[in-house]
């Protein structure tokens, strides 16, 4: 009696509606890094803050002590602190692409590897293993493009980051307000960023996996000629 050939099996569906892409606790964990990278930040521009002694002048306004070269000098020492925080590591180990954003391209990987791998003995046959596939050119080639625009976007993060603490301090000491009063809004002005880094967490994450689940699952096309169902 002969054998009859196995039906390939369905692709496998999400376990968790409320938390379709499984990365839910990776962005939470995301968030609060950069919560604590911010409040960093913030730290930063109000030591800087501290770099300039002010006086009760008339009308209740404060007279600071400055001059254009300790103005720059000051805001430069904290540009460089702040990029140590929020663009640590370079373009090939950035913190926030290698904790977290390749994090989630090896989970959208592997979710297609399963899918396809229950779909196609072709396919588990020509990639042999997860392992395998997360070594292979392919692969390694669309992470390297992965790495090169995530940092892009963090040097971009950082340089805007930059620039609202900068005026926030110039404007406040401009204004002649209260020291107190400075450090407070530069502490709002961190809040606002962060909000601004969480959008950031959760975009690149979620589209990070999900694009993963869509380049191997291309590849896979391309390469064996599957009708994938990713």
């Amino acid at each position: 009696m002969t054998k009859r050939s196995k039906k390939p099996k369905s692709a496998i569906l999400p376990s968790n509606k409320q938390d379709p892409t499984g990365i839910d606790q990776l962005e939470r964990k995301a968030m609060k890094d950069f919560a604590r990278r911010i409040k960093k930040v913030g730290k930063f521009y109000k030591d800087a803050l501290e770099r300039f002694p002010a006086s009760l002048a008339i009308n209740a306004r404060y007279e600071y002590q400055l001059d254009p070269v300790l103005l720059n000098m000051v805001l430069n020492d904290a540009s460089i602190l702040t990029d140590a925080v929020l663009v640590e590591g370079n373009q090939n180990n950035n913190w926030f692409t290698e904790n977290y954003v390749e994090v989630a391209v090896v989970r959208g990987t592997a979710q297609t590897f399963a899918n396809l791998s229950q779909q196609s003995a072709t396919y588990l046959a020509d990639r042999q293993s997860l392992q395998s596939l997360l070594m292979s050119e392919p692969y390694q080639r669309r992470m390297t493009l992965v790495y090169t625009r995530v940092f892009e976007e963090m040097k971009g993060l950082s340089a805007e980051v930059k620039r609202n603490m900068a005026r926030v301090l110039t404007e406040g000491i401009g204004r002649g307000l209260h020291p107190s009063v400075v450090a407070k809004n530069l502490t709002a002005q961190a809040g606002i960023e962060k909000r601004r880094a969480n959008r950031i967490a959760r975009t690149e994450l979620t589209t990070a996996l999900r694009r993963a689940r869509w380049d191997e699952a291309d590849e896979a096309s391309r390469d064996l000629g599957l009708n994938t169902q990713p």
